[in-house]
């Protein structure tokens, strides 16, 4: 695309040292934001962003671009997300000196200067006592809390998931204190991407060794980090591609709620490209709330512009309600963290102009649980 930088690709420098991009993130206004490592004397989180036409984007960081120390040697930065209020979350790994890695975690404000809301100076490194943790994937929830997935670096690897609250410490409604780790069949398996279903149930997608060499493995979580049992066997399912090597290296849900893996496949010597889908039996329904679906009602729906949300409470709650997307990005929120008292409530729902035609989700939350419920648009 020639209106993108000239001639359709941008190279920066970061520094005068090695530099690589591991991850990219566009934000609502259309400008995009690249992050990975910088190395100097160690390595640096390294961020850039860039605007719609491929410039350096000088409202954020110096001329465009930044470098951060994050833990206490080297950092790499392996996952970039943009939270709805446009600050900047990236995430990835921290030596600590030795030979062990650790979980390191970044917030920026939308201007590139650390948020220090965030973990007090808007930066966290955390080392597992038993094992070194790689992260590789970042999702942010529809409630703030982030996840954060990867895999173990000991002999025998496991997938590995950790997370945090909008403040930055431990959520430890989530597997133990804030962690899971997940084995299968006390085989090494190794994580490597994260997506949320639209009912906030966690996709992980990786490898997994089968006693000769690895399969695609694909995980799904429910959203206090316990396995699906509904879903694959108990939770997992594996797939051969080849006949040997295979990995998923990423995970996407498309808007039928269909699951695609992408990654490799070896035969023999040889190595290709490998796709494999789903059937995702995804179900949109209640986590623990006072809601129950036949008290919820949009109308009409296929929505054009407007609609109207009806729902009936049995508890008082704090009621949040946002639109979201197939991928459980945030479009819209309607209201966020509002004091409702018993009884049938009703919300005008203004889709945002120019909003694509698709499949979308309206999201009712609270600190307990929430309802999503399929739009047409």
């Amino acid at each position: 695309d020639s209106t993108f930088n000239g001639d359709g690709k941008v190279v920066v420098s970061m520094s005068t040292g090695f530099d690589e991009a591991r991850s990219l993130a566009i934000q609502t206004d259309g400008k995009i934001v690249v992050a990975g490592y910088s190395e100097q004397s160690r390595q640096y989180f390294a961020l850039a962003r860039f605007n719609t036409d491929g410039s350096f984007d000088n409202s954020f960081g110096t001329n465009g671009k930044l470098i951060t120390a994050v833990g206490p040697h080297s950092d790499n930065a392996t996952s970039v997300a943009i939270q709805s209020d446009g600050k900047i979350l990236a995430a990835g790994n921290s030596s600590d000196g030795g030979i062990s890695y650790g979980i390191c975690l970044a917030r920026y404000n939308s201007n590139g200067i650390l948020d220090t809301s965030f973990s007090d100076d808007g930066k966290l490194t955390y080392f597992y006592s038993s094992m070194g943790i790689i992260i590789s994937s970042l999702v942010v929830q529809p409630n703030g809390k982030i996840i954060l997935g990867g895999m173990s670096t000991n002999a025998n690897k496991h997938f590995v998931m950790a997370r945090f609250n909008s403040n930055g410490t431990f959520d430890s409604l989530f597997g133990s204190n804030g962690i899971v780790i997940t084995s299968i069949d006390s085989n090494s398996c190794s994580g490597y991407s994260l997506s949320l279903q639209p009912d906030g149930k966690i996709i992980m997608a990786g490898s997994a060794y089968n006693g000769t060499n690895h399969d695609f493995a694909l995980l799904r979580y429910n959203v206090n980090g316990s396995l699906d049992s509904t879903f694959g066997i108990n939770g997992i399912v594996t797939t051969p591609i080849g006949t040997g090597n295979d990995v998923a290296y990423s995970v996407a849900i498309q808007s039928d709620g269909k699951i695609v893996l992408g990654g490799f496949s070896m035969n023999n010597t040889d190595s290709y490209f490998a796709l494999a889908r789903y059937i995702s039996g995804l179900n949109i329904g209640i986590i623990d709330f006072s809601l129950t679906n036949n008290s919820v009602l949009i109308y009409p729906n296929p929505i054009r512009q407007n609609a109207t949300l009806e729902y009936e409470l049995q508890d008082q709650e704090m009621i949040s309600i946002r639109l979201v997307d197939i991928q459980g990005r945030i479009i819209k929120t309607f209201i966020n963290n509002v004091k409702q008292e018993i009884g049938k409530h009703q919300q005008i729902l203004s889709l945002p102009d120019k909003l694509p035609s698709g499949y979308y989700f309206i999201n009712i939350s609270c600190g307990r649980g929430e309802v999503s419920l399929k739009i047409i648009k």
